[in-house]
């Protein structure tokens, strides 16, 4: 007789009967469980005469798969400061079996990289990993665990001077841009990004007036100039990190007012005159004047 086991048991109750003439005995009950494996049964006839036996094999099989757990999926993981790869302890699948032990189950993951499984790197973009659980019968069962890694993300600020959380300058002035740029997951200080490029762009509405790029030093500053040459009025100076293979991008948006500039009118013209003669009253006199910036700093003063 062959049988399969039970779910979720070592084993299977086997129902069976024998024939022949006398009393008929088992040296296993009909409808006893039998474990997984052969197991012989004797069965026996006995009369007045006597007694004779025969025999036959109970063959139960264990063909029920383990189950198994997955790990939880690692997603949306950072990828470790300055590196393409991100450190990730994945942990391991749990598996149980009707038939054997847990310690006793094979549990195999293999990643869809072909990366070791040791080698805790995972690189940018999805990687999966298929573990698989065998038992003592060679029964399997897998599961799918997923990894994420994304760039890490950063932050742009205006670091130059403001008045009332506005970037203040007159016409023909020189703005001096400065900007930093950090990482933005938390990070240890120091968490300066230093090398990549910033744009610092002058906006009326959506319309780009003016835009310089410059690299953030090893403080993660980058800084500028941008001389104004716009009427006054209200516009937008905005701040962008466009991204890098590391770096996800960012950008700060800040008010702009441009004045009127402040101006000085210099008298230089003749300052006398003279005539032909004394007596008379007849002469010509040059009248000039110049309009100028008002000295507001070697650093600001424009025209």
């Amino acid at each position: 007789i062959i049988v399969n086991a039970q779910q979720g048991l070592c084993g299977a109750n086997v129902n069976f009967l024998g024939s022949g003439t006398g009393t008929i005995s088992y040296s296993h009950a009909p409808g006893s469980f039998f474990p997984v494996g052969n197991t012989t049964v004797i069965v026996t006839a006995t009369t007045s005469c006597g007694s004779t036996s025969c025999s036959f094999t109970v063959t139960v099989n264990d063909v029920e798969v383990p189950s198994i757990i997955c790990p939880a999926d690692k997603l949306n993981v950072p990828l470790d400061f300055g590196q393409l790869y991100a450190t990730i302890n994945i942990g391991i699948a749990t598996a149980t079996a009707n038939c054997t032990a847990s310690v006793n189950i094979n549990i195999n993951g293999v990643r869809s990289d072909n990366v070791l499984l040791s080698n805790q790197q995972y690189p940018l973009g999805q990687t999966t990993v298929l573990w698989t659980a065998a038992d003592a019968s060679n029964n399997s069962n897998d599961c799918t665990q997923t990894i994420t890694v994304r760039k890490r993300n950063t932050a742009v600020t205006y670091t130059g001077d403001m008045v009332d959380n506005k970037i203040c300058v007159q016409y023909s002035d020189i703005i001096n841009l400065q900007a930093k740029l950090t990482d933005n997951e938390g990070l240890v200080t120091p968490n300066n990004i230093s090398g990549r490029t910033i744009t610092f762009q002058l906006l009326s509405g959506a319309t780009v007036l003016r835009s310089k790029t410059t690299v953030t030093n090893s403080s993660g500053v980058a800084v500028d100039t941008f001389k104004i040459e716009q009427a006054p009025g209200m516009y937008t100076v905005k701040t962008i990190f466009a991204g890098d293979a590391y770096f996800n991008g960012s950008n700060d948006q800040d008010n702009c007012e441009v004045k009127q500039e402040d101006v000085i009118v210099e008298y230089n013209g003749s300052q006398y005159f003279t005539t032909a003669s004394s007596t008379t009253m007849v002469g010509s006199v040059t009248l000039a004047a110049s309009l100028n910036d008002i000295d507001d700093g070697s650093d600001k003063r424009g025209d």
